[in-house]
């Protein structure tokens, strides 16, 4: 079972799995720069991390990958220089890693990274990758879905309840779309993305959200009815 996070530090990916270890109660670790240097300016001592003699990255970047039973990167693409180097670095080592962009969906990320501390019994792992704010946040984000499937053994447990759907306002055939209205009202647009079971559907304008299982079996069985009949009804 993972039990310890480790980074260089640095704003952004690095720190959302730094923050999200120790808001789960995980251990937390790492090594960085001489100096503690980052894009902000001086990592902030609650960070309990390592300093290495030199004050470059390359020499903290290598040794939290040595340290790490795998690393994950959370990236964007193409990789920035930092990123490029840690797979580098990864691979030179021979060492088990994954790239996660915004570009997979939460359940292609969520089950990337299982697989991952799965298939390599993962205990330390070691959080890199990009320093743009949005990837702090999805650090945490899809680090908190696969630590709720590794506490309960289950891949599809991070599928639990986040949006109801009241109603199918809308469809569009020819691109599987369907337009309904959650249960605050706010209309949301999801394509026929599904696990197989029918159970996973993704927003298409705003990122990616889950439904809970009643209200995706819903959309599911209406696409199927839609697929099946060609007639399309509001209820």
């Amino acid at each position: 079972m993972l039990r310890k996070i480790i980074s260089g530090g640095q704003v952004g990916a690095d720190r959302g799995g730094l923050d999200w270890a120790v808001e789960n109660g995980l251990e937390v670790g790492g090594w960085c720069p001489k100096g503690r240097i980052a894009n902000d300016g001086v990592i902030p001592s609650k960070y309990p991390l390592r300093e290495t003699s030199s004050s470059s990255y390359p020499s903290r970047t290598r040794k939290n990958i040595e340290e790490a039973d795998a690393t994950v990167i959370f990236t964007n693409l193409p990789m920035g220089r930092g990123s490029a180097l840690t797979e580098r670095i990864c691979r030179e080592l021979k060492k088990p890693y994954i790239a996660v962009t915004t570009d997979h969906t939460i359940m292609e990320a969520t089950c990337r990274l299982l697989g991952l501390l799965r298939g390599y019994d993962v205990k330390v792992l070691n959080v890199a990758g990009s320093r743009d704010e949005a990837y702090y946040r999805w650090a945490k984000r899809i680090l908190g879905h696969a630590w709720e499937a590794l506490l309960r053994d289950d891949p599809k447990r991070f599928l639990k309840e986040h949006r109801t759907v009241l109603g199918i306002v809308e469809a569009n055939k020819g691109q599987e779309i369907v337009r309904f209205k959650d249960e605050t009202g706010m209309p949301c647009q999801v394509r026929n993305q599904t696990d197989g079971d029918g159970i996973w559907l993704g927003i298409a304008e705003t990122g990616s959200i889950l439904l809970n299982k009643e209200s995706a079996l819903k959309v599911a069985a209406f696409l199927r009815h839609w697929a099946e009949t060609g007639r399309f009804t509001d209820n």
